[in-house]
């Protein structure tokens, strides 16, 4: 909204850049409840959630064996397609910074309900800044491992593959066949999109844009191919566009 804003001074008579500008406003006047909710509670301005500490924790994970996918605290056996060793060695790479969490007097003062301490600690302000704190330790100190864990999380968001200790399974074929056309797709329309971007009408550009930032901020935290099914009409109005205006199809052969 603010970069539209930005854009429409330096060219004041395009009415694209105005019409976004009206279509975020009326966006994020409709979040502006839930916003307000959230600053009640936290004192925090744009503060959407305090998971995002727990997403990044995992996502940092500097251990060989583990891919970036999130798991719940405290560790239990619910996992019915990881290997069965793998709760125990999640709780020998992980267990020791929940413990911290748990240990923490302002953790446990907000976990607090009726004088039952709740054992969850993976969610709260307080716990989400501190998992954010070892999130970026872990980043800063392996940030090989960490762009390792955003391609897998790439690789995730299309395909739900791979997962951290899981066990192989046939339902991951179901989402190759539709993502991978989609995916193919999307590469073949990449280079006509760049050579022929002024020339593409504005809505599609923008959603391009917008759906660029958002796949790429999708693969800084722990994601699922959930993600990834938000932006495909997206992805399917670019497709159909592109492949109209460069791709001609003859059922029959030209005469020789």
């Amino acid at each position: 909204m603010v970069l539209s804003f930005f854009i429409w001074l330096t060219n004041r008579k395009s009415t694209n850049y105005k019409k976004t500008i009206v279509i975020f406003v009326v966006g994020f006047i409709t979040t502006l409840p839930y916003l307000a909710y959230t600053y009640n509670l936290t004192g925090k301005v744009f503060y959407w959630s305090s998971f995002g500490g727990n997403n990044l924790y995992w996502m940092s994970s500097p251990f060989k064996e583990e891919y970036g996918d999130y798991y719940r605290y405290p560790f239990t056996n619910h996992y019915n397609d990881r290997i069965p060793e793998s709760i125990g060695l999640i709780k020998l790479n992980h267990e020791k910074d929940f413990l911290l969490l748990s240990n923490d007097p302002e953790v446990r003062k907000a976990n607090t309900i009726n004088g039952v301490l709740h054992e969850d600690f993976s969610i709260g302000t307080k716990q989400d800044e501190l998992l954010k704190q070892i999130a970026l330790e872990n980043i800063t100190s392996h940030p090989l491992k960490f762009l390792q864990n955003c391609i897998s999380n790439a690789g995730r968001i299309l395909f739900n593959y791979p997962g951290s200790y899981v066990l192989q399974k046939p339902s991951t074929l179901r989402r190759l066949p539709v993502n991978g056309t989609l995916i193919v797709l999307c590469v073949f329309c990449f280079i006509p999109t760049l050579l022929n971007w002024k020339k593409i009408i504005f809505p599609i550009r923008l959603l391009l844009f917008l759906s660029s930032v958002y796949l790429g901020a999708s693969l800084l935290g722990s994601a699922e191919p959930r993600m990834f099914t938000m932006i495909v009409p997206i992805l399917l109005f670019w497709i159909a566009y592109m492949l109209q205006r460069t791709v001609k199809v003859k059922l029959k052969f030209s005469a020789e």
